[in-house]
């Protein structure tokens, strides 16, 4: 069931048109947003498993796993005093706790999907993308007065907020040196995508052309016994004629 507006989540309507997005992805063999390759799953509201339980993508079909998990919010602000934000990073850090490991070698990424407000989300996204490049913390750290003030003040941000909610479950104040890496453990697999609740999608124009390619026009030559069959050779659905 999809989260609610009331209870901080992105509401039905909003959430099912991301995830639709996605299963048409999957269903024209591209990829979705933190995920390098065309997922093989789609699934929803899946929490016993995933911390980011909104919608999942998931391609199982390689030597391991490729996960990204994301909260669908229509409002996400970006401030240790928000309640949705608070929410969002405690389920990162849940993340981190049950897949650490392949958090860290970039088979599982987070992802946070919201509309508004734009500019702290797209500052995020530059955020998370530049600390994606950087090899560890520490050179993080070291390049990050050469940003952009807006940056370092989301960085700020994420900072006290992880450090609230880690002193929040250990019930001792965390280090600085624990606080900075968690957060930077987070920011370097955090997927940010900004969808539109109220107009269309940047992805459907591109998601619906190539649906088009794939499905046959109403008006096709075919016999009523025709079926589409996929081929996985060119990548298309092609007509195949009964006998």
């Amino acid at each position: 069931m999809a989260s609610s507006i009331g209870t901080g989540g992105g509401g039905t309507i909003y959430e099912y048109r991301v995830a639709a997005l996605d299963l048409v992805a999957l269903l024209c063999g591209v990829n979705v947003p933190g995920l390098d390759v065309v997922p093989d799953a789609v699934c929803l509201q899946q929490g016993k498993e995933f911390p980011l339980d909104d919608v999942i993508a998931l391609n199982r079909k390689g030597p391991y796993d490729l996960v990204v998990e994301r909260q669908v919010k229509r409002s996400l602000e970006i401030a240790p005093s928000s309640d949705p934000w608070r929410k969002t990073m405690r389920q990162c850090l849940q993340s981190l706790d049950s897949f650490g490991d392949e958090i860290d070698a970039d088979r599982h990424r987070l992802g946070v999907t919201a509309s508004a407000p734009l500019h702290g989300l797209q500052v995020l996204h530059d955020l998370s993308r530049y600390a994606a490049a950087q090899k560890d913390v520490q050179g993080f750290l070291e390049r990050l007065p050469d940003l952009s003030q807006d940056h370092r003040r989301i960085w700020k941000h994420l900072l006290v907020t992880i450090r609230d909610l880690l002193a929040e479950r250990d019930a001792t104040a965390p280090t600085s040196e624990l606080t900075e890496l968690s957060a930077f453990r987070i920011t370097r697999r955090l997927i940010v995508e900004i969808e539109p609740s109220e107009r269309i999608s940047p992805r459907y124009p591109f998601l619906r052309a190539a649906l088009e390619e794939r499905v046959l026009p109403a008006d096709n030559s075919q016999d009523s016994a025709a079926v589409s069959v996929f081929n996985g050779t060119t990548d298309r659905v092609t007509p195949v004629r009964s006998r």
